[in-house]
């Protein structure tokens, strides 16, 4: 201990009414402040707020089949209209999972573990930084995965983090039906453009519309409070106060701080691409098994803890998506009228626009 922090502290004592003062540093924090109080600021934002909210599957086996069961025919006829009672028959079909590997690391050096403030719980620290990080990165991928990116040593680390698995949006692009998808065109967006994906839902979905949600953007929930904002009344003003709009057509906005709104389009336009359907539907499948692993590298005098794990994203009912496509944020209001959703068990029942 350095001779002039003791000199000072003997002096402490000898003016103390109590000649058994405990001055050590163990019993009295105070003395060393500094390293007492030691806090951080981790700038390090976890921002998978759609992973919580989604359906979360966790499995044993990296591939595998869910089952699913429905019925198009009715149980039921008039008892005098027919010689045999009505069949009602079960439909089974399955989705495949087949998960993918991914893996997340962080690296620190004996100078950060012996000279940083906040002492070796700094390992702690990194620990948990690593967790927020890969929570980041597990979203973005169930999002906006696509499997046409290429990957490899070459690539950027966002292309081999998307291009090994396919996300919501790209397996919504694919399998959606072509009826229950508008085309903005660029387009921005409208009251009109979220009534027409109520329209568009079909009809054994619509007892369940309230449970729906615009699954998008900031930018999206955005556009909504702003173009409430401007009528002069109670809820505009409380609009401007909150910045919450609400639902719309009695569906609520989803936002969601990954979402991407800057996809290319046509030559310089940026878009973006919004589902309307329940959260429950998306899903999100995951292995038990996580590893963390830590490793000295003695040459550099530095440790890296890797983390591994293996998830899948699936839609669990393609059938009941709308997809909203190519909206530009800042394009001309979309207007216009689509047709109301077709009853996919009962065609002839649909409905006119």
């Amino acid at each position: 201990m350095d001779t002039n922090i003791q000199k000072y502290m003997k002096e402490l004592s000898s003016k103390s009414c109590n000649t058994q003062s405990d001055l050590s540093l163990l019993n009295n924090p105070n003395l060393e402040a500094e390293r007492a109080t030691a806090q951080f600021i981790q700038l390090l934002v976890d921002q998978s707020k759609l992973m919580s909210a989604v359906t979360n599957l966790t499995v044993s086996h990296c591939k595998g089949e869910i089952p699913r069961l429905d019925s198009c025919d009715l149980g039921a006829a008039g008892a005098c209209a027919g010689d045999c009672s009505p069949n009602f028959t079960i439909e089974d079909t399955y989705l495949t999972y087949d998960l993918v590997k991914y893996v997340a690391s962080t690296s620190w050096d004996q100078d950060m573990l012996d000279c940083n403030k906040y002492g070796t719980a700094i390992k702690d620290v990194q620990m948990d930084m690593l967790m927020t990080s890969m929570r980041n990165a597990m979203e973005v991928a169930a999002i906006m995965g696509d499997e046409d990116l290429p990957t490899g040593s070459g690539q950027s680390k966002l292309n081999n983090l998307l291009g090994v698995n396919d996300g919501w949006l790209k397996k919504a692009c694919a399998c959606t039906p072509e009826t229950q998808v508008i085309d903005a065109l660029g387009a921005g967006p409208s009251a009109e453009l979220f009534m027409n994906a109520r329209k568009m839902l079909p009809t054994k979905y619509k007892v369940n519309r309230g449970q729906y949600k615009y699954i998008g953007g900031p930018t999206l929930s955005d556009w909504y409070a702003q173009s409430f904002s401007n009528r002069i009344t109670m809820g505009g003003d409380d609009v401007l106060r909150t910045g919450q709009a609400g639902s719309l057509w009695g569906n609520d906005f989803f936002e969601v701080p990954l979402w991407p709104e800057q996809l290319p389009y046509g030559g310089s336009g940026e878009v973006s691409h919004i589902l309307f359907t329940p959260l429950s539907n998306l899903a999100v499948v995951h292995q038990r098994k996580l590893d963390f692993k830590t490793e000295e590298i003695i040459s550099c005098d530095r440790f890296v803890t890797y983390g591994y794990w293996r998830q899948d994203h699936l839609i669990l009912d393609p059938d009941a998506v709308i997809l909203i496509k190519n909206v530009d944020f800042c394009g001309t209001a979309y207007t216009g009228c689509v047709n109301s959703g077709s009853n996919d068990c009962y065609p002839g029942l649909a409905s006119p626009c």
